[in-house]
C-alpha cells in the first residue's frame, strides 16, 4: 500500500465525464477571467464578440432581408434596409440550427438510396446537402444547416463582392502567439461563433448580402459555384 510520502506515488484526479464536461463547457467565471487577462481582453473576441452577441443595438433580425429569386444563383437574400458595418445579421441564427455529425450525415445519405419511397427523408436531405455547410469544433465535424433565411446567402466572386461573413476571432497565448487551444469564450459560445454572420462593411438598402464560400464549404461546392455563377458574371 503506497504511502502519502512515496513520491514514486502521486495522486491523481479521478477524469470522468463531469471532469470532462468542464473542459469542454467551461464555466463562465473561466471567461470573465479570460475576456480580464492581457492579451485576450484587446482581442476581438472579447473586445466586439462578447459584447455584440448579447447587445441587440447590434442585432438585424428576418425583417431586414429578404430573399429573392435569381434566373442563375437561385434563392438569394438582399438587405431591406441599410445594415452598419458589424452588425450581426439575423442573430437567433444559432438557435436555429440542425447539425449532423459526419456518421449521421453519411448514414442519412445512405438510407435515402437505399429506400427510395422515403420521399420525406429524401427532401430533408436535399436540404441539408444544398444548403448546409460544412462545420467543426471542439472535436465534432459535419454538416449544418440553419432554418433561417442566412442558409440562402449566395458567394461573392470578388473581394468586393463580399460584404458579410462569419464572426472569426483571433486569439493568443499568454507569450502572445497566436492560437486557438485555448479560448474558454470559443469554447462556451462555439455555435454562435461558428454560425453567426456579421456585416464585413456598410450593407446598403437593395443590396445583395454576399460571402465568401472558402469559410464554409469544399472545393468541390467552391469548384461548381465559380464554373456556374462566378464563370457567367464574367462573361457578362
Amino acid at each position: 500500500m503506497y504511502k502519502s510520502s512515496d513520491l514514486s506515488y502521486i495522486n491523481t484526479v479521478l477524469y470522468d465525464g463531469p471532469t470532462h464536461s468542464i473542459y469542454t463547457h467551461p464555466l463562465r467565471s473561466w471567461e470573465t477571467w479570460f475576456c480580464s487577462k492581457k492579451p485576450w481582453k484587446s482581442m476581438v473576441v472579447c473586445s466586439e464578440f462578447v459584447t455584440k452577441i448579447f447587445d441587440t443595438s447590434y442585432h438585424r433580425g428576418d425583417s431586414t432581408t429578404e430573399m429573392r429569386e435569381d434566373p442563375t444563383k437561385g434563392k438569394t437574400i438582399y438587405a431591406t434596409e441599410d445594415i452598419p458595418k458589424g452588425s450581426i445579421i439575423v442573430p437567433d441564427d444559432a438557435a436555429n440550427a440542425i447539425f449532423f455529425d459526419d456518421e449521421h450525415y453519411e448514414n442519412f445519405k445512405q438510407f435515402t438510396i437505399d429506400v427510395e419511397s422515403a420521399a420525406l427523408f429524401q427532401e430533408m436531405f436535399s436540404t441539408v446537402d444544398n444548403y448546409g455547410y460544412e462545420r467543426s469544433g471542439n472535436g465534432f465535424s459535419g454538416h449544418l444547416v440553419t432554418t433561417t433565411t442566412n442558409s440562402f446567402f449566395n458567394h461573392g466572386c470578388s473581394d468586393e463582392e463580399i460584404n458579410a461573413g462569419p464572426m472569426f476571432a483571433l486569439f493568443m497565448d499568454e507569450d502572445g502567439s497566436e492560437s486557438e487551444y485555448f479560448s474558454p469564450v470559443f469554447t462556451r459560445k462555439q455555435e454562435m461563433y461558428n454560425i453567426h454572420t456579421i456585416a464585413l462593411r456598410d450593407i446598403k438598402e437593395g443590396e445583395e448580402i454576399l460571402i465568401d464560400y472558402r469559410y464554409r464549404y469544399n472545393n468541390k461546392t467552391l469548384a461548381a459555384v465559380d464554373e456556374h455563377i462566378c464563370s457567367s458574371a464574367r462573361v457578362q
